[in-house]
């Protein structure tokens, strides 16, 4: 092995543009965030008006199958075989084009929604119920957040994308502290917002890195995983403390992990907003202590 192949692929661009990892990553774990886009999305897109919409969904609105938050893995007729089904039994007079389209058709509007879709297969009721329990029981694992790993929306694909994106982008590049960076996000991200398909993403760029990479870059690789997913840690953890509009929450997340990236290379914030806080905290402090000083000259004034 000779010396170019023993140095770490350490670019110089790929540490740069994965200084965007950690804010996408954020953006696509933020539960408000999630809800509100696919609010938005559904508000346009998920209109239910005609006999296959409510084939489709007659299990839930007919027979009661599941919840609102559940029916789309649980009724058996909102994933891809199970919706065909349902809308070639509409007429007799539909061919398998027209049952196959309009099944499509409905799935993807579904897909803008916040309870997402699971084309793939159906759990049993009962069955799902139970997992909740058992999770809930032992690990303190939210109900909520079991529904969200067995479905997908518009807005995790879009996570899923980005990242897709990134890794091809990590590959094509050799930098593999850049691709580490991007498998500790994504991991982190796809647990903190119940991705699948992020997760799915992950563990293949994190498969074929591990696969590709020789002792340097895995040393690189593995630095990048520990650095993307502590950073990302503090950016949902900060973001989900703060409270007002998703956007804000995910503003401070963002600014707390990159004052903790700078902090861990060593060196001291200078950006503008850390400048603006430095201001405005003089500013506050300085007119606290004239405040105070006013107060005790009255004081002892009267005394």
């Amino acid at each position: 092995m000779n010396d170019e192949e023993k140095k770490p692929m350490y670019h110089g661009k790929g540490i740069e543009a994965g200084n965007l990892v950690v804010p996408a990553a954020a953006v696509f774990a933020d539960d408000d965030l999630s809800s509100e886009v696919s609010s938005f999305l559904s508000g346009i897109f998920n209109h239910n008006s005609d006999k296959y919409d409510a084939a489709i969904d007659a299990a839930y609105n007919s027979q009661g199958i599941g919840s609102s938050a559940t029916h789309h893995i649980v009724d058996g007729s909102h994933t891809i075989p199970g919706s065909y089904h349902a809308a070639s039994g509409v007429t007799d007079a539909d061919s398998a084009f027209t049952a196959a389209r309009e099944s499509f058709e409905h799935l993807m509007r579904d897909f803008t929604t916040e309870s997402g879709i699971n084309p793939l297969f159906t759990v049993n009721p009962d069955t799902l119920e139970k997992t909740k329990n058992f999770l809930e029981g032992s690990a303190g694992v939210s109900r909520s957040w079991v529904n969200d790993m067995l479905t997908m929306n518009a807005f995790e694909a879009a996570g899923a994308a980005v990242a897709a994106a990134g890794a091809v982008y990590g590959f094509k590049k050799q930098d593999y502290h850049f691709t580490g960076r991007l498998v500790g996000s994504g991991s982190w991200a796809s647990i903190v917002g119940g991705n699948p398909l992020l997760s799915a993403v992950v563990a293949i760029t994190a498969a074929k890195a591990w696969r590709d990479a020789n002792s340097g870059q895995k040393e690189e690789l593995s630095k990048g995983i520990v650095r993307g997913g502590i950073l990302t840690g503090i950016a949902t953890t900060v973001a989900a403390a703060v409270g007002g509009p998703a956007i804000v929450g995910i503003a401070a997340g963002v600014y707390a992990a990159h004052v903790a990236a700078t902090k861990m290379d060593g060196k001291k914030c200078n950006d503008i907003v850390t400048r603006t806080l430095k201001r405005t905290a003089s500013a506050g402090a300085m007119t606290a202590l004239k405040l105070t000083t006013s107060t005790l000259r009255g004081v002892l004034k009267r005394i």
